[in-house]
């Protein structure tokens, strides 16, 4: 089987994911959503057979269900193969995906201690310094189920690679004076790199409270292989269904989600952070306390079951009054739908700022 792909944005600010797979036997799928800032989604799928002529694919569809683009049953549409692009002209081209499995995982050192990552089974010892963030970048033969297994203690953070694998440490170049959690990159400029401030750190304010790392429960025996039997249930097919995708190809159960991150869980009690607005679409663990703890009470709405993963409440923590915790709101008139909460950026949950 061949796979080809494309994300790309519209010029009114659609995200649009395409996936082409071409069987071996000469029938292929075709999957195109588009996603707007409310996740609100419209897509179609195609199924038909296709063929070669020269150095063109030629597709044929057979079915056609959507609206999405000039996809007609019995309309052939013909891409040109020019390296691992598939061009169909009118700027409609899909990249080959090669063989190679590749994993993309930041970890984030918010303690005050140095943290070790340990890369097994080779052994390999890295030290990561306070306020540092690396990348874990994991090369290999295999689809998407091979994944890294990542086991995180308060001191020590053990990855293991899959058969095959090479996995390196990629050291980021940070300011690293004062470590910037995601809650607050996400306070500063949706999604947007935070800027240090240029006064006193945030630390000696009272208006601004200090959490220790988010240091994740372990679920018993029991409840993970309820994570894992929910995840190997989730719905992937359709445009509808981009989320549940997405989190099947990181091995977690979906959490929640705002206009800029998703969160999710995986069977050893890790909660994910993943920039779905972002090209790559790479997770890394959630170290920051508050967006985990918000994540993991929104998800048990769904699965009361992971009531038992949430930690203690972080001191000054509060379900906002605003949207009732669901972290939406109705939109204003005349517009429709929903809007992120302002109160609470979209996560259901805040920090209650002492009185200055």
């Amino acid at each position: 089987m061949k796979l080809y792909e494309n994300y790309a944005q519209s010029p009114d600010g659609w995200n649009i994911s395409s996936t082409l797979e071409l069987e071996d036997d000469g029938r292929f799928r075709y999957d195109e959503m588009w996603t707007d800032y409310t996740n609100a989604t419209i897509g179609v799928t195609v199924e038909g057979s296709w063929r070669h002529e020269g150095d063109a694919v030629v597709l044929h569809p057979l079915k056609v269900e959507g609206a999405v683009g000039a996809w007609v049953v019995g309309k052939e549409r013909k891409g040109v193969e020019r390296g691992d692009t598939l061009d169909f002209g009118d700027a409609f081209t899909l990249l080959r995906v090669p063989p190679e499995r590749e994993q993309d995982i930041a970890v984030r050192n918010t303690g005050m201690k140095p943290l070790t990552v340990v890369l097994e089974p080779w052994g390999t010892r890295h030290t990561v310094a306070p306020g540092e963030r690396v990348r874990l970048v994991a090369r290999g033969p295999g689809g998407m189920g091979q994944q890294l297994q990542v086991v995180r203690g308060a001191e020590e953070v053990v990855v293991y690679g899959w058969s095959g694998s090479s996995v390196t440490v990629v050291r980021e170049h940070e300011q690293t004076k004062k470590a910037v959690t995601p809650a607050r990159a996400r306070e500063a400029g949706a999604g947007k790199p935070a800027a240090m401030p240029s006064v006193a750190p945030l630390a000696a304010s009272p208006a601004a409270p200090e959490f220790a790392r988010f240091e994740p429960l372990t679920p018993s025996p029991e409840l993970a292989a309820r994570i894992r039997r929910w995840i190997d249930e989730l719905p992937t097919e359709g445009k509808e269904n981009w989320s549940s995708r997405l989190c099947r190809q990181h091995d977690a159960l979906p959490l929640h989600s705002t206009e800029i991150y998703l969160w999710a869980l995986r069977p050893d009690g890790q909660v994910l952070s993943i920039d779905h607005e972002s090209f790559a679409r790479r997770a890394e663990l959630e170290n920051d306390p508050v967006a985990a703890y918000a994540a993991l009470a929104q998800g048990a709405r769904t699965y009361p079951e992971i009531d038992e993963l949430l930690t203690p409440c972080p001191a000054g923590l509060r379900r906002c009054e605003v949207c009732g915790g669901i972290g939406w709101t109705a939109a204003q008139t005349p517009a429709r739908g929903t809007d992120a909460c302002q109160r609470c950026v979209g996560m259901g949950w805040y920090v209650a700022r002492a009185p200055r």
